[in-house]
């Protein structure tokens, strides 16, 4: 039995779980072409929270995202079923939500305090300015700023085992002594 969540509605939080069997036989011809197979049966709806994010592609405002707390509708359905019923899809631009809209939702559905949608919005415009100066670096100060990170990582593990090291002769001398 196979399980299968596909995200139905972002922005609403509403997911799709979907049960079913999978045939993955392959059939082996003088071509070597492998036959496979997926099908579905049933579908559990489930709908998740909606929580304060962190993603930083919001144009202002707050992010949205979803949580993992979840309702699981008890109404199972089968696929043909639910493709006869289930709304449209929506275009990209009805998938964005105003940040006057989010505030609203976070603040007054979700309750979250509007201090919390403040230092998110803050950290949100921080990313975004930190990804605006990384684009606008020409290449060689990239090339020359990742060295600099490697460079300070290797140090790091270096000396960062050499304390290791230092603390481990440092307790077995204590242990040592301990026993005398």
């Amino acid at each position: 039995m196979n399980e299968a969540v596909v995200d139905e509605n972002a922005s609403s939080g509403t997911s799709l779980e979907m049960e079913g069997t999978s045939d993955l036989s392959s059939s082996r011809s003088s071509k070597s072409k492998i036959k496979k197979q997926v099908s579905f049966h049933k579908i559990k709806i489930r709908e998740y929270e909606r929580i304060l994010g962190d993603n930083p592609s919001v144009t202002s405002g707050p992010p949205i995202s979803i949580g993992w707390g979840y309702v699981e509708d008890d109404f199972i359905r089968s696929v043909n079923e639910y493709e006869g019923c289930r709304p449209r899809r929506r275009t990209k631009s009805e998938l964005i939500i105003p940040s006057f809209v989010r505030r609203g939702l976070l603040e007054q559905e979700f309750g979250v305090s509007m201090e919390s949608i403040k230092a998110a919005s803050k950290e949100v415009k921080g990313v975004q300015k930190k990804r605006r100066m990384t684009r606008v670096l020409p290449e060689g100060i990239e090339n020359a700023q990742e060295m600099l990170q490697a460079t300070t990582r290797k140090f790091s593990n270096i000396f960062g085992k050499r304390k290791k090291e230092k603390e481990k002769l440092w307790h077995a001398s204590r242990v040592s002594t301990a026993q005398r």
